[in-house]
């Protein structure tokens, strides 16, 4: 209630609303100076105190609430009695663990700085994989060699599924995809049994992925094409050994990736 120059207020009008004060201000048409009520002086945002939600009864019985009733209705509710649980989804069992929070956060790095370049490197690549004259399963298998996702011995020691990471042929070095594909001995003499593939001999790749861009880039869609062919039966051929399944010739590779 207003008085006279004056502002009146309660004690339950004053606790509702606590930041409020009273001004008068300049008239000179008056003897009387105007009040100005300010509820927020600072021009800042009042902070209120919500109550949790809740579903109240009477919301049933009002038409104007059926969609907000009917919205919660549809929530499915477990049948079972089951509390919540906090899992870490970096471990396998669910655990928080240092060394899972610290590989973590350098994943986030690595990717936070992962540019443009890279970007496109990655485009590319994929567009040039997925336009090989090759069946589905061989252009999968390229796309999965380039990003190191194949079970070597390497990833599966990355993974703690092997205590040693080293090739169990040669014993000498780590078995990753480079490796397996392009460097290891026997395969070297696979490649270098067709003077199609001498081109990319006298580079120096840090990986397969560097190989297949290379390779993606400087020959031609057919040699590309055997490329990958090759790689793939130099892959499944030792599988097949492990399994008992009768395989070709090593020096008959190259003649293989032909047939195929």
């Amino acid at each position: 209630m207003k008085g006279r120059d004056r502002g009146v207020a309660n004690y339950d009008w004053v606790s509702k609303f606590p930041a409020a004060t009273v001004r008068h201000l300049h008239c000179h048409s008056s003897d009387h100076r105007p009040i100005s009520l300010v509820f927020n002086p600072n021009n800042e945002s009042q902070r209120w105190f919500r109550k949790p939600f809740c579903f109240e009864e009477i919301w049933l019985s009002d038409n104007g609430c059926s969609d907000m009733v009917n919205c919660i209705k549809s929530i499915s509710v477990s049948i079972r009695a089951s509390e919540d649980l906090l899992i870490w989804p970096q471990t396998p069992d669910g655990s928080y663990t240092v060394r899972s929070a610290y590989r973590m956060l350098a994943m986030a790095s690595h990717n936070a700085q992962l540019g443009t370049s890279n970007l496109n490197t990655s485009k590319k690549l994929w567009s040039g994989i997925w336009k090989l004259q090759v069946p589905s399963k061989v252009r999968h298998f390229m796309w999965r060699a380039s990003g190191e996702a194949l079970p070597t011995r390497s990833n599966l020691r990355y993974r703690h599924v092997l205590v040693d990471g080293t090739c169990n042929l040669c014993e000498d070095h780590p078995e990753d995809a480079m490796h397996c594909l392009w460097m290891y001995d026997y395969v070297k003499c696979i490649w270098l049994s067709d003077p199609t593939f001498n081109f990319p001999r006298a580079k120096r790749f840090n990986n397969f992925c560097d190989l297949v861009l290379f390779v993606l880039s400087e020959a031609t869609s057919s040699t590309a094409a055997l490329f990958a062919m090759v790689a793939w039966c130099i892959w499944v051929r030792p599988n097949k050994l492990r399994e008992g399944q009768q395989v070709w010739d090593v020096s008959d590779t190259i003649q293989r990736a032909w047939d195929l």
